[in-house]
């Protein structure tokens, strides 16, 4: 099960500095406990989530914030920027990754294989903005779509 979220601090108007913004994502495989200390009949269930590796080599990950639970990290961009995403998946399970409010800018895989990696590349359009009856920064989901009543 992939949940995962992207968050986009996302400017009123267009940057005409637009960045460029490279992220290493993972599909690892964790044991996740349902229970709580006071209910221990449930066993921990596999379950695989994104987290974030340093470079493209993936041997440093960077430390997960532990109030996200299973939530991937935050991805930060603004209006105007291009999202890199390199996904390599270490589960056992086919994964990708659908992200609300951006616009794809190259062929997305379907799907990435266990052991196997991909690109994705995405912009930041205007219309993915905070109104004006909105705060500043918005947030926005990326999550797996291979398995759509698995992965949610």
């Amino acid at each position: 099960m992939l949940i995962l979220r992207l968050f986009y601090l996302l400017g009123l108007t267009f940057s005409a500095n637009s960045i460029r913004r490279t992220y290493y994502l993972a599909a690892v495989e964790i044991d996740w406990d349902y229970g709580n200390a006071e209910n221990r009949e449930l066993v921990p269930f596999r379950k695989s989530v994104f987290r974030q590796f340093s470079d493209g080599y993936y041997r440093r990950e960077i430390p997960h914030v532990e109030s996200l639970g299973y939530f991937g990290p935050t991805l930060i961009a603004e209006v105007g920027d291009a999202l890199v995403v390199r996904l390599r998946n270490f589960a056992t399970v086919s994964c990708n990754l659908q992200a609300q409010g951006v616009k794809v800018t190259s062929e997305n895989p379907s799907y990435v294989l266990p052991h196997n990696q991909s690109t994705y590349q995405w912009e930041i359009p205007q219309e993915s903005s905070p109104t004006y009856d909105d705060p500043p920064c918005v947030a926005r989901l990326y999550y797996s779509s291979v398995d759509q009543i698995k992965d949610i």
